[in-house]
């Protein structure tokens, strides 16, 4: 799961595994998205933060699949997911956070 989505960098360490209301969420929140099947250790735990050093799938080529908090399962492209986590040096802009990834209801920055 989307440890920005869960407020497991907002939360004080001694609350984190508290639970939010799927209610408290923007519904087209990422909750999950495939990691890399290349690094074991990305499948430690239920656990995924987007950022750069936790990579994605590549077995599908060129995107990924996703699942939202309204529900959804959607297909989408790596480009836009790296845009979307903010990683430097790409040519799209980066969207100021909350955004798809960055969707911590508890922070103003999505918990960026």
């Amino acid at each position: 799961m989307n440890g920005a989505a869960s407020g497991a960098r907002s939360l004080p360490f001694f609350q984190q595994g508290s639970t939010l209301k799927i209610t408290r969420l923007s519904p087209d929140a990422l909750l999950f998205w495939e990691p890399s099947e290349a690094l074991p250790f990305d499948w430690n735990d239920a656990v995924s933060l987007p950022v750069p050093g936790e990579p994605v799938t590549q077995r599908h080529d060129t995107g990924l699949n996703v699942a939202s908090a309204d529900g959804s399962a959607d297909w989408i492209a790596h480009d836009r997911f790296v845009q979307w986590r903010g990683e430097a040096g790409k040519a799209d802009p980066i969207p100021a956070p909350p955004n798809r990834v960055w969707s911590d209801p508890l922070s103003a920055t999505g918990g960026w």
